[in-house]
């Protein structure tokens, strides 16, 4: 299904309406509102038995708020994403250097070469992952 974007008769407010629709309510203004389709989209006018009047400043303000709002979300997202960057590598390098230990930590017990090469594997991992970490807490910085 199509949006179709118009502006609100009664508040100047942009609203979308779903292609075919035939009345909706201004989420800005509260007026009712019947649409028509039109040749490039949709003719909107007031269903003046239900008009609700709003000045069109008023209206302004609750589109600039719903857009900040949105800005926010968008902000808190790219911080979250931050933070995972910051904090996978990490928790990959604490898993890296626990296996490093337990494994060397067998291994010179058992002196079986297999649990050293995991401790090995979880070396490089720890060091993988730590190098991974400063590199991308570097170009952060920037």
């Amino acid at each position: 299904m199509r949006m179709i974007p118009f502006e609100c008769p009664n508040c100047g407010a942009q609203l979308n309406v779903v292609e075919g629709k035939t009345h909706m309510k201004c989420g800005w203004c509260g007026s009712d509102i019947m649409l028509r389709p039109d040749g490039n989209g949709v003719k909107a006018s007031l269903n003046i038995n239900v008009n609700v009047n709003v000045d069109r400043d008023e209206a302004r303000i609750h589109e600039i708020d719903a857009k900040e709002r949105s800005d926010k979300r968008e902000h808190d997202l790219d911080s979250f994403v931050t933070k995972l960057h910051l904090i996978v590598p990490l928790v990959i390098a604490a898993i890296g250097a626990i296996l490093a230990a337990v494994f060397f930590t067998v291994y010179a017990i058992t002196e079986n070469e297999g649990y050293a090469s995991v401790g090995a594997l979880g070396l490089i991992v720890f060091v993988y992952s730590l190098l991974f970490f400063a590199a991308n807490d570097g170009n952060k910085k920037r």
